[in-house]
């Protein structure tokens, strides 16, 4: 306890005094969190039954568990790791980042923790103590949309076509209580040529004249492969998750031509909206996928030899001769 207070009373010397806050509202700044802290141990000695409780993480940060009723105590990020930093960009990324590393799991194994990589790893934020898979974390506070900004588009095509792509989280988490409203799981191998577009160089009187950047566009990856972790404030289950992970996996093998020709088609599939489709309406978007595939001369033959791979994983079922069936996952 001596450890602790002398600890907080450090963080009172960097962060400024505190404003005066109703317990009907979550704390919402640096200042703010301070205040709670100070609360919390007035309260403690005077054994309050109204005790506001704080969590020690080993790290030495502090967060509130009960931020708001409404929201997960494990969905609240709010902590003083990041209110040192000026830069609002930093400051969501060490947040963001602390969250992950302490409350994510890994989908491709019964592992519950993840760790953290060094800073300044350009590859991943993450990778699983386990099975060693890797994690890379984007994070918003805007709604999560068709495209996530990346890193060099060269980097993650050479990636995706050996295979070394990290699985991608993505994160939209609200403002000023720092809680996680929505967050989904991109399998690594969910990833195509297709999925990712290149953006416009900068300009030449940038330091990096002339890098070209990418975007993950999310509508070319099926629904299937936008794994839900969190969905609305509410966690999904940690089965559910490992469940569509797996089943993902099982379908899309092989190199990255063919895992791209399997996961484009189920994309269509998905976009044709009807559980009970036939095999011309597949045909119908034979245009979009010779673009994203424009070595391939015979389209057709490659819709209907993705369809079986498709049917033979349980995504759809054959019904009667060119009919197909959208299959629950």
């Amino acid at each position: 306890m001596v450890q602790i207070r002398s600890l907080i009373r450090r963080s009172w010397v960097r962060i400024p005094a505190p404003s005066p806050i109703s317990p009907s509202r979550p704390p919402t700044a640096g200042r703010d969190l301070v205040f709670v802290c100070r609360r919390a141990f007035a309260m403690r000695r005077r054994r309050s039954p109204a005790v506001v409780r704080t969590r020690w993480h080993s790290i030495g940060v502090f967060s509130r568990s009960n931020v708001s009723p409404s929201v997960s105590p494990s969905l609240s990020m709010l902590s003083a790791a990041g209110l040192s930093y000026a830069s609002p960009t930093q400051k969501a990324r060490v947040i963001t980042e602390l969250w992950a590393g302490t409350r994510l799991y890994c989908a491709a194994c019964p592992s519950d923790a993840v760790a953290q990589t060094p800073n300044n790893n350009a590859a991943f934020d993450f990778v699983c103590p386990v099975c060693e898979a890797t994690y890379q974390l984007k994070s918003q506070c805007k709604p999560i949309r068709d495209r996530i900004v990346d890193a060099a588009y060269g980097t993650m095509m050479k990636h995706i076509e050996c295979g070394r792509a990290p699985n991608l989280w993505v994160m939209q988490y609200e403002l000023p209580g720092w809680s996680v409203s929505n967050l989904l799981l991109v399998p690594s191998f969910a990833f195509s040529a297709s999925s990712v577009e290149p953006r416009k160089p900068l300009g030449s009187t940038a330091r990096r004249a002339g890098w070209v950047g990418c975007n993950i566009v999310l509508r070319n990856i099926p629904v299937d492969a936008r794994i839900d972790l969190v969905t609305r404030g509410q966690w999904q289950k940690k089965d559910d998750v490992r469940a569509s992970f797996s089943r993902m996996r099982a379908v899309a093998t092989g190199d990255a031509e063919a895992r791209g020709w399997t996961l484009d088609v189920l994309a269509v599939v998905r976009t044709i909206g009807r559980d009970d489709f036939s095999i011309d309406d597949v045909y119908a978007h034979e245009a979009i996928l010779q673009r994203l595939h424009p070595n391939n001369r015979h389209v057709r033959a490659k819709i209907r030899q993705q369809l079986q791979i498709l049917r033979d994983n349980g995504f759809i079922a054959f019904t009667a001769p060119g009919q197909y069936r959208v299959v629950s996952g």
